[in-house]
C-alpha cells in the first residue's frame, strides 16, 4: 500500500458524467483518482489511461461545498484536438452550415454551445491536507507523483509517507475516509464533534476491484465535519494508520491488507 498526502492548491471541481455541468460527486471518486494516477504515466500525451489497482481511498479533511459558474472550454481543461475542431465549427457557422456535423455526432453550433457555454459545477473547498490510500503494483508505483485531481486546474502537491499499520479486528473506528458500503456491517455519521449522529451519506462510484465495467457501488462519504462510525463487514478488519508525521488515521481494509 502507498499513503500519500495531497495538499490542493484550488477547490476539487465536479461534474456529472457524461455531462458538462451541473454537481458532480462530493469528493474525488476512485475513478478520478486512478485518471489523476494514469496521468502521471501517459504525460504529456492527453489520453485517459487507469492502471489497475487493488483499492483506491481518499481521506477527507473538513471541507466547504460551493457552486461556480465556469466555460466548458478553457485552454487548460480541453485537449489539444479539441481546439482544433472549434475554429472549424466557427468557419461553418459563419458560412451558415451551422447544421453541419464536425465531431462524434456533434453539430457545428452545438459544439460550439457546448465548448463555450457557461454552466454551473460543484466546487469543495478542503481545509486542509487530504490522503490518498492506493494498493496495487502500478498505480502505488505512480502515487507518489500525482500532480492534480480531478480537473487540470485542480494542481495538488503529493507527498508520499512511511507509515506502520495496526490491525484492530472487528473493533467500530472514527474515520473521514470514503468506505465502500459493502465493506462495513454499521455506518452512523457524526455531522459534528460531541453533537447527535445522523445516517450515514452515500455516494456511488465505480469500484476499481470490479472493474469500470461493472455498475457503481454505494460508498459511505464522511460529512463536512465529524467523522462517520464504521464497523467492519465480514471479511474485512478496522486498522489504525500510524503515518511518519501527522495524526493517526482510521480506515477499513480487506483482510490480508493489515501488514502495510
Amino acid at each position: 500500500m502507498m499513503l500519500v498526502k495531497l495538499d490542493f492548491f484550488s477547490p476539487f471541481v465536479s461534474k456529472p458524467a457524461f455531462l458538462e455541468h451541473g454537481a458532480g460527486p462530493l469528493l474525488p471518486p476512485p475513478t478520478t483518482l486512478l485518471g489523476a494516477l494514469g496521468a502521471v504515466a501517459v504525460r504529456p500525451e492527453e489520453r485517459f489511461y487507469a492502471p489497475r489497482a487493488d483499492f483506491v481511498l481518499f481521506w477527507a479533511p473538513p471541507y466547504t461545498e460551493g457552486v461556480g459558474l465556469y466555460r466548458h472550454y478553457t485552454l487548460m481543461t480541453q485537449k489539444r484536438t479539441r481546439l482544433e475542431k472549434l475554429p472549424k465549427a466557427i468557419e461553418a457557422v459563419l458560412k451558415g452550415r451551422e447544421d453541419e456535423v464536425v465531431e462524434s455526432g456533434m453539430t457545428a453550433r452545438s459544439l460550439i454551445q457546448n465548448f463555450l457555454g457557461v454552466g454551473s459545477r460543484r466546487e469543495v473547498y478542503f481545509w486542509g491536507p487530504a490522503y490518498l490510500l492506493v494498493s496495487g503494483g502500478e498505480a502505488e508505483k505512480l502515487a507518489p507523483y500525482i500532480y492534480r485531481v480531478g480537473q487540470k486546474e485542480g494542481l495538488i502537491a503529493a507527498t508520499p509517507l512511511r507509515f506502520a499499520v495496526e490491525d484492530l479486528g472487528a473493533r467500530e473506528v472514527e474515520t473521514r475516509f470514503y468506505i465502500p458500503a459493502g465493506w462495513a456491517s454499521e455506518c452512523v455519521a457524526v455531522p459534528y464533534y460531541g453533537q447527535v449522529t445522523a445516517q450515514c451519506r452515500e455516494e456511488y462510484f465505480f469500484d476499481p476491484r470490479l472493474g469500470l465495467n461493472a455498475e457503481r457501488q454505494p460508498f459511505y462519504i464522511p460529512p463536512p465535519m465529524g467523522h462517520i462510525k464504521v464497523r467492519p463487514a465480514k471479511g474485512y478488519t478496522a486498522v489504525k494508520i500510524v503515518p511518519e508525521a501527522g495524526s493517526d488515521l482510521y480506515a477499513i481494509l480487506p483482510r490480508g491488507y493489515a501488514e502495510g
